[in-house]
């Protein structure tokens, strides 16, 4: 969708901020993905990806070798450990302004 704007000449900003994602890079961004749909909630929040759900995925695509499996798991914490930070923030103010008692202004 936002090539075929930038191919109308159509300014498209979200395209031109858009990470380079690394060819060696796609399976840990694939399994996040994959991982990411089923990932765990408690309590209203999001959990973390299960190890044991990280592990199977690599089994299941063929990851054998115990050093890409290796750098394959701390790439997809790391993308699941920055993806949980941003939805605390995200959710942060709509939280705590669920927490104020009835009636209670936001400050600002």
């Amino acid at each position: 969708m936002l090539e075929r704007r930038a191919e109308q000449g159509l300014r498209t900003p979200a395209l031109e901020r858009r990470p380079v994602l690394y060819l060696d890079a796609v399976p840990a961004w694939n399994a996040f993905n994959q991982l990411h749909v089923a990932r765990p909630w408690g309590f209203g929040a999001p959990l973390g990806l299960r190890t044991s759900d990280v592990e199977a995925w690599l089994s299941i695509h063929g990851f054998t070798d115990p050093v890409e499996r290796a750098e394959l798991y701390e790439l997809i914490v790391a993308m699941d450990t920055a993806w949980l930070k941003r939805w605390a923030v995200k959710h942060a103010d709509s939280e705590s302004r669920d927490r104020r008692p009835e009636g209670q202004a936001r400050r600002r």
